[in-house]
């Protein structure tokens, strides 16, 4: 017969309401026992545990339509993509509990508990018991910028089984939240890790161009394929020089340098998704560097490449300096209009005549560059055509959607791109003879 000790342990002996309530759940686990649902093997009662941990969350539809006080599946909601973004909706744990048997089943599945959101960080004893149910397997993390240095090193203790972290920090405490995750991080190798999310969080303004040290987490990280970097990583960390890595989604405040571009590339090249969100050095810097290198760097595996900065011009300088596979998409977003008023070009003869001398000299440059590293030697019976959009941003709305055919030299994709730009002008803006210019905008470009 089996004993009660678990229960035994929680009530004192004696008293007689104690012993009738040791005997009321002796008698009740009995009867539970006899169910046909207490006699599910464990492999079923575990999958169905994994199906309760799956549809406790919901998707979010929208991030305007996150509630105060909801919990998602992360704690920086204006970071994620709406196609990612969920809510906790019910606490699945709960089914595991229902009796000692479902409990003891639950308790048994280390991989179970092996996923941390933010929110399991809010109860430290929670916390604790959940991080001893995963034994030894590869854990999760998801840990809030609001965390108490001394449950850090608790996690770190784990640092050789995280196989992914998701960490914030706020920017006024940087320096100190690198040294604590130095002391705890340090002789700790993170072989098993895989994906790496940090994101500094600005309480002000004047923290906007904080950044972490160049060794920050500098361990053994061979199985690191995934990094993203929120205007927390400089350009020339040590995370970013993992030659392992697959993808790469880089945001900061800071310029970095052509060299620092290109060491990167180099580091890894087996990326095969890239975004760089950060003002890229100017058009010569590029050019500099392309000089006194002598090489173009190669991505071979790359299948999605997206450039958000100021202009075109740094995208020129980037695209002249490197050799994409003509499978990968091209997203190109800046954020800064080139008009006549901000920019003079005094070279006519580089406009062309079938738009009336109103092209820039930057959009020449920049398809140039573009098609050097994308499409200058393709076979045509392969691909015929490049599909092109452009959306013009701040002052207007506008979406422009054509095809581009390769036949012709990349002539087409240059008119095309003025035509875009022409058709986001309003009424007021040509009567002032803003003709000359080149919108914010996002151009998505694929080879077809």
């Amino acid at each position: 017969m089996p004993t009660l000790n678990w229960i035994k342990n929680l009530l004192p002996l004696g008293p007689p309401d104690a012993q009738k309530m040791i005997t009321k759940a002796y008698q009740n686990r009995l009867r539970n026992e006899s169910l046909p649902i207490y006699k599910l093997p464990p492999e079923v009662l575990v999958k169905i545990f994994f199906f309760c941990r799956e549809i406790s969350w919901e998707p979010v539809d929208s991030v305007d339509e996150v509630k105060q006080g909801e919990l998602l599946n992360t704690n920086n909601p204006d970071r994620a993509t709406v196609e990612s973004l969920a809510k906790y909706t019910w606490r699945w744990p709960k089914v595991a509990h229902v009796s000692h048997h479902w409990r003891a089943v639950a308790i048994g599945c280390p991989t179970l508990w092996s996923e941390f959101h933010w929110f399991d960080f809010a109860h430290t004893g929670w916390m604790e018991e959940k991080l001893a149910r995963t034994q030894a397997v590869p854990v999760s993390l998801q840990i809030p910028y609001c965390l108490h240095y001394k449950l850090a090193a608790i996690l770190f203790v784990a640092a050789h089984r995280m196989k992914s972290l998701d960490i914030q920090f706020v920017c006024e405490r940087g320096d100190k939240f690198a040294e604590e995750v130095k002391v705890y991080s340090e002789g700790m190798p993170m072989d098993v890790l895989e994906s790496l999310e940090i994101c500094g969080y600005n309480a002000t303004d004047d923290t906007d161009d904080y950044a972490l040290p160049a060794d920050f987490l500098d361990v053994s990280t061979p199985n690191l394929r995934s990094l993203k970097s929120y205007c927390a990583l400089p350009w020339d960390a040590s995370l970013l020089q993992v030659g392992s890595l697959t993808s790469l989604d880089m945001s900061s405040t800071h310029s970095p340098t052509a060299e620092q571009v290109f060491n990167i590339f180099k580091a890894a090249p087996k990326l095969t998704y890239v975004k760089l969100s950060s003002r890229l050095p100017a058009y010569d810097a590029f050019a500099l560097y392309s000089r006194t290198s002598h090489e173009r760097i190669s991505l071979p595996h790359l299948e999605y490449f997206e450039v958000e900065t100021s202009h075109l011009e740094s995208c020129s300088g980037l695209f002249k300096n490197i050799i994409i596979p003509r499978s990968a998409t091209v997203i190109v977003r800046t954020d800064e209009a080139i008009t006549s008023a901000t920019r003079e070009n005094p070279i006519k003869s580089i406009y062309a005549s079938w738009v009336e001398a109103n092209i820039l000299p930057e959009v020449l440059q920049f398809v140039k560059a573009l098609r050097s590293a994308w499409f200058a030697t393709i076979d045509n019976a392969t691909y015929k055509w490049l599909e092109f959009s452009l959306e013009a941003s701040e002052w207007s709305q506008e979406y422009f959607e054509q095809p581009v055919f390769l036949d012709n030299n990349a002539e087409q994709l240059v008119k095309v791109i003025w035509l875009a730009c022409e058709a986001s002008l309003e009424e007021w803006e040509w009567k002032n003879e803003c003709k000359r210019w080149v919108p914010p905008m996002t151009m998505t470009m694929k080879l077809v």
